[in-house]
């Protein structure tokens, strides 16, 4: 079976699957001793100069949610939130990437992907100058780029 689109979704489902399942079965097991900052700041006392974080008002403040009685339910749920929010995050700059690399333009005219091929989607509707002088300018380009001959 060769690898295709869904091979790369199943990857990315599989992933989210084993890392909800470390963070409900692990969470309850987390530290409840202050980290590190927290420690240092204990040690040198500065304890006095904590001020609330802007964010403690939160629905997950605390890696707990507010509202859910059993502390390791409600730090599970609070851990699943964060891998939701991570992998959001995550999509959003990889789209992102994808759409600013497929804008990129070598002034041709023709839209190119991050690696500096043609980029067959964005040539829809254009006018492609397929003439021999015009396609080995191209290709030259394209090698100079990857680094082949050309």
């Amino acid at each position: 079976m060769s690898p295709g689109p869904m091979s790369g979704r199943w990857a990315v489902a599989a992933g989210l699957v084993v890392a909800a399942a470390l963070v409900w079965a692990l969470s309850p097991f987390a530290s409840s001793d202050p980290d590190g900052l927290e420690r240092v700041a204990s040690t040198h006392g500065l304890e006095s100069e904590v001020r609330p974080h802007d964010l403690e008002a939160s629905p997950v403040a605390g890696y707990q949610v507010r509202g859910v009685a059993s502390e390791a339910f409600g730090s599970g749920v609070s851990g699943l939130v964060g891998i939701a929010l991570t992998f959001l995050v995550g999509v959003g700059v990889s789209a992102g990437a994808v759409w600013l690399s497929r804008r990129r333009s070598d002034g041709s005219g023709v839209v190119t992907t991050a690696a500096g091929a043609p980029d067959p989607h964005a040539r829809a509707g254009r006018e492609l100058d397929d003439s021999p002088s015009a396609t080995t300018s191209r290709v030259g380009r394209f090698c100079s780029r990857v680094g082949g001959p050309g």
